[in-house]
C-alpha cells in the first residue's frame, strides 16, 4: 500500500500507532550501488531523498 503522509509524527497519534523510526528511502541503496548506477539513476534517487520520500516504521498498539 502507497499514500502519502505531510507530519509522520501527527500520523503515528491519530492512526494510534508508535512511530520506530524514519528512514531516507534511498539512502542505503545509493551507497551500495555507487559505481553500478548511471547519471540518471543517481540524480532521481537523490532528489527523492532530498524531498519527502521516506519509510515509515510504525509499530501497531
Amino acid at each position: 500500500m502507497h499514500f502519502y503522509v505531510n507530519d509522520s509524527n501527527e500520523f503515528a497519534s491519530l492512526s494510534k500507532t508508535t512511530l520506530i523510526e524514519e528512514l531516507k528511502f534511498f539512502k542505503d541503496t545509493r551507497r551500495i550501488l555507487k559505481n553500478k548506477l548511471n547519471l540518471y539513476s543517481k540524480i532521481a534517487m537523490y532528489v527523492v531523498d532530498k524531498g519527502k520520500g521516506k519509510i515509515l516504521h510504525i509499530k501497531i498498539k
